[in-house]
């Protein structure tokens, strides 16, 4: 008897291989599976369903058809199930949808690259603090790689090292006032997993393709990074908003205390100057307080 060996259901678009599901991607279905399986497969008026490949190399293919129906004399949606073709078109699919099961992981990290990317370029204003706090995050993020019982390699500590110097060296050598530009160095997981296969010949951090702003670096998973980067944005807004300015007043930092607590002068009634003070302390302070003055 036959073993299936895999199953593509493509309304829900999930792929099952040796008995492991994985959703496929809707734009890596468009881009690509799309221009597979049309026309021959999956037309207009005619949809392809579900396709099972089997160890004996046969498959079992179950089409949706738009046709008319003679009896209620209107045009409906009947599924059947499409004769085999031993012409190797079937073995062709096949190969596709399980080149696609493997690729998964990788383009699901694409996929959550670019919504971060959409995401951020629609609500995040990017500041020096924002970049130093991204900087720290990562840092932070790769810390245990340096532990003496961390499962990595000789060589992927290295990358790690050159990935951990590259972020302590933000902002510093950026070359830019524009903190809108800055450029992260890209992980040695997405090096490893992503870039070093469309870059066989690449060596890690070499080249300026293995840079990419803050809204375009790459995550563990979209959820993770994504809430990392609320909180990103809800400290640096914070630092400027009023409970902040507050605790700068009665400090005495910058702004007369009795006038701003008492709510009689607006934020916007500061003169540039008075701001220009306050942003300088507060890059004074961070850098105190990352060692770095």
């Amino acid at each position: 008897m036959a073993t299936q060996l895999l199953q593509v259901n493509a309304i829900t678009k999930v792929v099952q291989y040796q008995g492991i599901e994985k959703t496929i991607p809707d734009t890596y279905w468009t881009s690509d599976i799309v221009p597979a399986i049309y026309p021959n497969w999956d037309s207009d008026k005619d949809k392809l369903v579900l396709f099972a490949w089997y160890n004996n190399n046969s498959y079992m293919c179950q089409r949706r058809k738009y046709a008319m129906n003679f009896k209620t004399n209107a045009f409906e949606w009947r599924d059947y199930e499409m004769d085999q073709v031993d012409d190797g078109s079937g073995e062709t699919l096949f190969n596709k949808f399980k080149e696609t099961f493997f690729l998964i992981d990788s383009l699901e990290t694409e996929e959550y690259q670019n919504e971060f990317a959409k995401i951020h370029a629609k609500t995040a204003t990017t500041s020096w603090l924002t970049v130093r706090l991204a900087r720290n995050f990562l840092l932070s993020e790769t810390d245990h790689v340096l532990l003496s019982d961390a499962p990595y390699t000789a060589d992927e500590i290295e990358m790690y090292k050159k990935y951990r110097k590259k972020l302590r060296d933000l902002p510093a050598e950026a070359n830019t006032t524009d903190p809108t530009g800055i450029k992260f160095p890209i992980s040695p997981k997405h090096f490893t997993e992503i870039y070093l296969n469309k870059n066989p010949n690449a060596t890690y951090l070499d080249d300026s393709g293995q840079f990419v702003e803050l809204s375009a670096h790459y995550g563990t998973t979209f959820s993770e990074k994504f809430a990392s980067y609320l909180i990103v944005k809800d400290i640096t807004d914070s630092l400027y908003n009023k409970t902040f300015m507050t605790a700068l007043t009665s400090s005495g930092v910058v702004y007369n205390s009795h006038s701003y607590l008492k709510g009689t002068k607006t934020l916007e009634e500061y003169t540039e100057a008075e701001k220009a003070t306050t942003k300088n302390y507060l890059d004074s302070l961070i850098a105190e307080i990352e060692g770095t003055t």
